[in-house]
């Protein structure tokens, strides 16, 4: 406790006598404690000292309204200073907003990503690594390489994925002892043993000047429907790839909550019996572009434009948990559902993917349709769950059986019947 003292004493001292790095420091101190308006004040005394990160930070600040009213005009502002000041990750996150909402090109955004990562952003690299891997192995290995040598938790359980697929025990083993070593859930749960053997794995001749842009394309693929009994509820295999399955498991899994149901009376969010999940919802500035490329992919197959899909929620049952027989569209008569409808639409489909296999148990039924959905990781599951005059589909009650061995995780986008997008 008295070294953490003097460090934050020193760290004091330097930024009141005008140290850039120290009064950038002191800010993000104050943001871990939550204290936005300090964290601010000394985000822009760094900005106006010559540190581009404060720029960076003060945007995100407004963009998120954390201290003060949320200020997308102002957060764009500084985002455009932190890149004219040089900050590599001020360019990313500028990116992302306009590949999100469309405001500039998806070509041009990726092209920005690919800027951020040449620019040293780690997060950068790792997102163009993954993007890249249906197009060119060398240079999205060497990527995510880069990445993994700053320590990014996602770039090496992406790796370690790859090398599973691969084969490579003795990579998979380092590169999971790697990946425990920063928390990694899917290298805990997923990972293959360590052997003794400590290879260089993340070896390159890539070097982050050379990482080419993705394109577009690689974000989306169409893939082959499957027929099941009942035309309402269709079924699509290896939807999601394995690094997009294991990508959204290691974002989430350390924001898993207690699954919550909407209390019908009350419109509130309750813990019930009927559902013993464990769940989380990405808020959408969590949605990175290989989440979004995941997330165009889903919500082309419903018909509706990506701006009417909720952000992701991320659900995982363990041996046991099940969610019983429900719907998931709004009740017009429950609680606020007026409001609701008013503002953002009916619940018009459901598309999810399950992100893992399941060796026993876990299938998705239908009880009104008599269909029955396996659990195969990459696959998705669709359906509607109003009929086509708009009114909530009774036989659209849809149920998760028990799991009985393993885990079971789904990511599902609930499409609305307005736009989302601000």
């Amino acid at each position: 406790m008295a070294e953490t003292a003097d460090r934050f004493d020193a760290a004091w001292e330097a930024a009141q006598a005008g140290d850039a790095d120290a009064q950038l420091a002191l800010g993000r101190h104050y943001l871990a404690a939550d204290d936005f308006g300090r964290a601010r004040r000394w985000f822009g005394r760094a900005a106006r000292a010559g540190q581009a990160a404060g720029y960076t930070e003060l945007a995100l600040l407004e963009l998120q309204g954390l201290g003060m009213a949320e200020d997308a005009a102002g957060a764009r502002e500084h985002f455009m200073a932190g890149i004219a000041a040089g900050d590599a990750r001020a360019r990313y996150e500028l990116a992302l907003i306009d590949y999100r909402t469309g405001r500039r090109p998806a070509t041009e955004c990726l092209e920005a990503l690919a800027e951020a990562a040449r620019g040293g952003y780690a997060p950068a690299q790792r997102e163009v690594g993954v993007l890249l891997l249906a197009e060119n192995d060398v240079a999205a290995r060497g990527a995510l390489k880069l990445a993994a040598r700053a320590n990014d938790m996602l770039a090496i359980s992406t790796l370690l994925c790859l090398a599973q697929t691969d084969g490579d025990t003795a990579l998979a083993g380092d590169l999971t002892r790697r990946g425990r070593e920063l928390g990694s859930y899917c290298a805990e749960r997923f990972g293959t043993e360590p052997t003794g053997a400590v290879l260089d794995a993340l070896e390159t001749p890539l070097t982050a000047a050379a990482i080419p842009a993705p394109t577009a394309a690689a974000a989306s693929a169409p893939v082959p429907e499957r027929p099941l009994g009942d035309d309402r509820v269709r079924v699509y295999d290896d939807m999601l790839s394995a690094i997009e399955c294991r990508y959204l498991i290691e974002v989430t899994a350390p924001q898993l909550r207690p699954s919550h149901t909407v209390h019908p009376e009350t419109g509130e969010s309750v813990r019930n019996d009927m559902r013993t999940s464990y769940g989380y919802s990405l808020h959408p500035l969590q949605e990175d572009f290989v989440i979004l490329g995941a997330k165009a992919r889903l919500a082309a197959e419903t018909g509706f434009p990506v701006g009417h899909a909720e952000p992701f929620a991320l659900l995982r049952y363990e041996p046991g948990q099940e969610y019983k027989p429900h719907f998931d569209y709004i009740d017009p008569a429950s609680g606020e559902a007026g409001q609701e409808l008013a503002t953002r639409g009916q619940r018009e489909v459901t598309i999810f993917s399950y992100l893992t296999s399941v060796a026993g148990g876990g299938e998705t039924v239908f009880p009104r349709l008599d269909v029955q959905v396996a659990c195969r990781a990459g696959r998705a599951l669709m359906f509607r769950n109003t009929r086509p005059d708009g009114a909530p589909d009774p036989e659209s009650l849809h149920a998760s059986l028990p799991v009985e061995s393993g885990e079971k995780w789904i990511a599902t986008l609930w499409i609305r019947g307005r736009t989302l997008l601000s």
